[in-house]
C-alpha cells in the first residue's frame, strides 16, 4: 500500500498586543522592593460603569493584595436592583505580564 500523507495544520493563533493607549505599574514593580508586584489596577463599584477597548494593560494588578486585580468591577451596587452588565465592558485588549488576575466581574 502507499501511504497517504496528509498536510501538516501549521496555524497559530497571532494577537497585536501593541495598542494605542497603555495602562501600566511603572518599572519599580519588577525590581525586588517596597513596590515589587505592586502595579496598577483599574476598578468601578457603586454603580460605576466601565467601558475598556482596545487597551493595552500590563505590569498590572497587585499581588497577594485581595481585590486588587488588572480590571475589577461589580455587577451591582448595595441597595441596587439595577445590573450594569448590559452596559459595562472590557473587550479586545492587551493583557500581559500581571501580577494578579486580570479581569474579574462579580456582584
Amino acid at each position: 500500500h502507499e501511504a497517504v500523507h496528509s498536510p501538516t495544520d501549521l496555524r497559530a493563533a497571532v494577537a497585536l498586543l501593541d495598542r494605542n493607549i497603555i495602562i501600566q505599574g511603572d518599572e519599580s514593580t519588577l525590581q525586588p522592593g517596597n513596590s515589587y508586584q505592586f502595579g496598577a489596577h483599574m476598578a468601578a463599584f457603586f454603580g460605576g460603569e466601565m467601558r475598556v477597548e482596545n487597551v493595552e494593560l500590563t505590569r498590572t494588578g497587585q499581588a497577594a493584595n485581595l481585590g486588587r486585580y488588572s480590571s475589577h468591577w461589580h455587577n451591582l451596587s448595595p441597595g441596587r436592583s439595577v445590573d450594569v452588565m448590559d452596559k459595562a465592558y472590557i473587550r479586545n485588549n492587551s493583557i500581559h505580564d500581571t501580577f494578579q488576575r486580570g479581569v474579574v466581574v462579580h456582584g
